[in-house]
């Protein structure tokens, strides 16, 4: 590998990325990646390709090596609360702290967007340090293992031989659209993100207490989704304290 302009790498090994949007499953939504360098989002990498019916990609990114934001924009989901179609209205991002000429899989979802904003607000932006970090931190307070390498199951079409990972991952995205429905005014997704950032971000001020804690109403949420869907009903999931969990609650 050889060292060019903004720090990237360049390497004679072809990078593929492919995964999962999905917010459910993203329809025909575009995926496009960017060169991340000093922290913020660069040029465009290789050619942008658009998802089938179930939310899968595949980009080629040719002999780029380096940190890789993808962003997800248009299409269209089945949204996990309500049952409704919608149109995708802002963009999911999803970040790879190194890619190294190597086929890797990548989820782009609403977790991934949440700890892309969290690492943008960090100090020094998109850094390799930040981006780690930011992603830990979505995967304690949530409870799933990993949010990137992990692709999340469709939480209203849940395959029998989904993984428990799979199931966590689900059931959270599907909480956060429950938790997105049940605020003031038919809250965004985009809004309610924002809110969960806030909370991360800040979580002794950003957080609330009791009842109105953003915990609390994550919590009231999941239950609200788990007692309709019972594929969900064995998993857990550390929503009541969220904003606060620095690691990952023990398996089993």
């Amino acid at each position: 590998n050889d060292v060019v302009g903004g720090g990237a790498l360049v390497s004679t090994t072809s990078t593929t990325l492919s995964g999962v949007a999905s917010k459910g499953p993203l329809n025909a939504a575009s995926i496009c990646a960017y060169a991340i360098a000093n922290g913020t989002t660069g040029v465009q990498i290789g050619s942008c390709v658009t998802t089938d019916a179930n939310g899968n990609y595949s980009l080629n990114l040719g002999t780029y090596t380096g940190a890789v934001l993808l962003q997800a924009t248009g299409g269209s989901y089945v949204d996990e609360a309500t049952g409704k179609t919608l149109s995708l209205a802002s963009p999911l991002r999803s970040m790879l702290a190194s890619a190294s000429g190597t086929a890797v899989n990548v989820a782009v979802t609403a977790l991934t967007e949440l700890a892309y904003s969290n690492a943008s607000n960090l100090s020094g932006g998109l850094t390799p340090a930040n981006i780690q970090a930011a992603i830990s931190k979505v995967q304690n307070n949530f409870g799933v293992v990993d949010i990137v390498n992990t692709m999340p199951v469709d939480a209203l079409k849940v395959p029998a031989a989904a993984s428990s990972a799979q199931l966590s991952y689900a059931l959270a995205l599907a909480t956060i659209s429950q938790y997105a429905s049940s605020l003031p005014n038919g809250t965004s997704l985009a809004s309610g993100l924002q809110s969960l950032q806030a909370c991360l971000a800040a979580p002794t001020t950003a957080c609330g207490s009791g009842n109105s804690g953003v915990g609390a109403l994550l919590s009231q949420a999941l239950s609200t989704f788990a007692t309709k869907h019972t594929e969900f009903s064995c998993v857990t999931l550390p929503l009541q304290t969220f904003g606060t969990v620095n690691s990952l609650p023990a398996a089993g």
